[in-house]
């Protein structure tokens, strides 16, 4: 027998533990901070990044994307003004109420919404041909 066994899997389940607490801060700090989100995205991101980012992808109208870590909206705001449906996925409930609200006046905008707690999402490549992610804190 192994004379770390135990050891190592304390520290295996210390290093989950720390992910675990991670993940929800990073949820708590995204759920408190979305209704002043899109003012703070603009010192982190530019609408010439995101369209050079598309440039770069190849980004097609009628393509499926899924937008993880979709926060409020930018990247998936880009997507659909080019024609592409998206799946917007994201971790803060409140970020994802900020993005529906966003764009309520648009109802046939090709997006679909999904809460997720975690990146273990996957969606099958075959019918997605785009996937997206700007940054997963």
């Amino acid at each position: 027998m192994d004379d770390c066994a135990g050891e190592c899997s304390t520290e295996y389940g210390r290093d989950n533990e720390r992910k675990r607490k991670a993940m929800q801060d990073s949820k708590n700090y995204f759920d408190d901070i979305a209704l002043r989100w899109d003012e703070m995205r603009r010192g982190f991101f530019s609408e010439a990044i995101r369209e050079k980012a598309f440039s770069l992808a190849g980004v097609q109208p009628g393509e499926l994307a899924a937008d993880i870590g979709a926060g409020s909206g930018f990247i998936t705001e880009g997507l659909i003004q080019r024609g592409v449906r998206v799946i917007a996925v994201d971790q803060s409930e409140a970020m994802l109420d900020v993005m529906k609200k966003k764009f309520a006046d648009h109802p046939d905008n090709g997006i679909a919404w999904a809460l997720r707690k975690h990146c273990r999402w996957l969606m099958p490549r075959s019918i997605m041909s785009l996937p997206i992610c700007t940054s997963i804190m």
